[in-house]
C-alpha cells in the first residue's frame, strides 16, 4: 500500500497584512527595549543614591562623637535661653509701640504733615483760580466770535 500523503492547505499570505504585523512587532520590541533601558539606568541611579545617602547619614551620626563641643542638653538649654531673649525683645518693642516712646519723631511727622497740608490747600486754590480763568476765557472767546 502506498503511503498516502495528506496535503495541508497552503496558507495564503495577504500582501498588506504581513508587513503591518511585522511593523507592529518591531515597534513593540523597540518600546520594550526603551523601557528596559530606562528601568536599568533608573535602577543604577537609585542604587548610587542609596549608597551616598547611607554614607551621608552615617557620617552625620558620627559627627557629634568625634568633635569636641557642648553636650546635647547644653545645646537645648542654649536654644531655650535664646528663644526667651527673643520673646523679651519682642515684648519690649510692643510696649514701646504702645506707649509712644518716639514723641520727637511724632512731632516732626506732625509738622511735616501740616506743611504738606498747607501746600496742598494752596495748590487747590490755584487750580480753582486757573479753572475760573479758563472758563472766563472760553466765555469771552465764545461771545467775541458771535458778534
Amino acid at each position: 500500500m502506498p503511503a498516502t500523503r495528506r496535503r495541508t492547505p497552503k496558507k495564503k499570505k495577504t500582501p498588506a497584512a504581513a508587513p503591518a504585523a511585522h511593523e507592529s512587532k518591531t515597534e513593540r520590541e523597540k518600546q520594550i527595549a526603551l523601557w528596559a533601558g530606562v528601568i536599568f539606568f533608573m535602577a543604577i541611579v537609585v542604587f548610587v543614591w542609596a549608597l551616598n545617602f547611607k554614607q551621608t547619614v552615617s557620617a552625620t551620626a558620627k559627627a557629634p562623637d568625634n568633635t569636641p563641643g557642648m553636650a546635647l542638653s547644653d545645646l537645648v538649654e542654649n536654644l531655650k535661653a535664646t528663644i526667651a531673649q527673643t520673646k523679651a525683645g519682642i515684648s519690649t518693642l510692643q510696649e514701646a509701640a504702645q506707649t509712644g516712646a518716639n514723641t520727637a519723631d511724632d512731632a516732626q511727622t506732625v509738622e511735616y504733615l501740616q506743611k504738606r497740608l498747607a501746600d496742598m490747600e494752596r495748590r487747590i486754590e490755584l487750580e480753582k483760580l486757573l479753572y475760573r480763568l479758563n472758563a472766563q476765557l472760553k466765555q469771552a472767546e465764545g461771545g467775541g466770535a458771535e458778534q
